[in-house]
């Protein structure tokens, strides 16, 4: 009786467990300029630091294509439409920005790919 008992409890907790919500979420933007970025660079929604650069890697011209990882813990709903810029705090210091004010997109997907934000 014991050992039925714990097999239905598994059964009943099996999907809760396959559709928790991962801890991070990798996305991907292409950048002009993004060659100065190093591993680490924080990056920032609202003023707060919710991920970093994981790697960047040179794609043409001027332009890298730069993935960085947000917590979840701190960034709840990354909306797909988000974009990105690049910003020097202050010679060879930077951070990425990421923008979703005013976007209505559906939640991006890991590995998405988010557009460079026109900065004036």
């Amino acid at each position: 009786m014991k050992v039925r008992a714990c097999i239905l409890l598994l059964l009943a907790a099996a999907p809760l467990a396959c559709t928790s919500k991962p801890q991070s979420l990798e996305l991907r933007a292409r950048l002009h300029g993004a060659q100065a970025l190093q591993i680490g660079t924080p990056v920032l929604l609202a003023g707060a630091r919710v991920g970093e650069v994981i790697s960047v890697r040179p794609v043409g011209f001027e332009e890298s294509e730069v993935v960085f990882r947000i917590d979840n813990s701190k960034a709840t709903r990354i909306p797909s439409d988000a974009t990105v810029s690049m910003h020097a705090v202050e010679p060879g210091e930077y951070f990425l920005y990421l923008h979703v004010r005013g976007k209505t997109g559906p939640p991006a997907a890991n590995n998405q790919l988010l557009s460079e934000a026109a900065v004036r």
